[in-house]
């Protein structure tokens, strides 16, 4: 499969105050409950405000990232022991879509990027644009879905910077186990909670990626859906 099936632990941090062994990756993936409930300040517009951001998942990351001099907001990617997973905003949706489309810069000296933070997972490395429908608990499949064929990979074009753009056509997309389903993706296009970005491997989308060696800092430039 080509997406994460599980993740490591912070949302059952955030949301039950449970401690999981740092052996599991049962948190992001696990389930059994909702995703809070977010409103942005604005319908149809993705914020750029880094306290409008927020990073649930992951181990050695803050719950937002920093304002940056260089774009709306930057993120370093923690070293190993660490894992850098989703970043997302909320988002409402008055009319239909077209396009999603991301530009960022990563800076990078040195830089080693490790993609196998989860055992299963893959090298290279990668980061993918994400959409999650409202009310999901991390079990419905076609509740998160990811750009699957238009990866960045880290280390690929570090230091300048890169946009992506993404069709919001089901062909483009494909669910928590990898399917295409029109009807399910234009539900979640009626129904969006948050946007953002994801970190993992080849095959586990949002499994994770630290740094084995080096530095790196994610900085975003613009995020927009038209």
């Amino acid at each position: 499969m080509n997406t994460p099936t599980s993740l490591s632990r912070r949302y059952s941090l955030f949301f039950t105050g449970w401690l999981l062994c740092s052996l599991c990756f049962s948190g992001c993936g696990g389930g059994g409950f909702t995703v809070p409930d977010r409103q942005p300040v604005t319908a149809d517009v993705i914020s750029l405000d880094p306290q409008a951001w927020y990073i649930p998942c992951g181990q050695l990351v803050p719950e937002h990232p920093s304002t940056s001099g260089n774009g709306a907001w930057a993120i370093e990617i923690p070293n190993s022991g660490g894992s850098l997973q989703y970043v997302q905003t909320p988002f409402r949706a008055s009319t239909r879509h077209n396009l999603l489309s991301i530009t960022f810069r990563i800076d990078a000296n040195g830089a080693a990027y490790n993609g196998r933070v989860h055992p299963d997972a893959w090298d290279p490395a990668t980061i993918r644009l994400f959409i999650e429908r409202r009310g999901d608990d991390l079990r419905k499949e076609f509740y998160r879905w990811w750009a699957s064929g238009h990866a960045y990979v880290l280390g690929s074009k570090d230091n300048t910077v890169v946009t992506i753009e993404v069709p919001l056509s089901p062909d483009y997309w494909t669910s928590v186990y990898g399917h295409h389903d029109a009807a399910e993706f234009t539900a979640t296009l009626n129904d969006i909670g948050y946007v953002g970005i994801t970190f993992g491997g080849s095959n586990y989308f949002a499994s994770g990626v630290n740094m084995q060696g080096g530095k790196a800092i994610f900085t975003l430039i613009d995020f927009q859906i038209r």
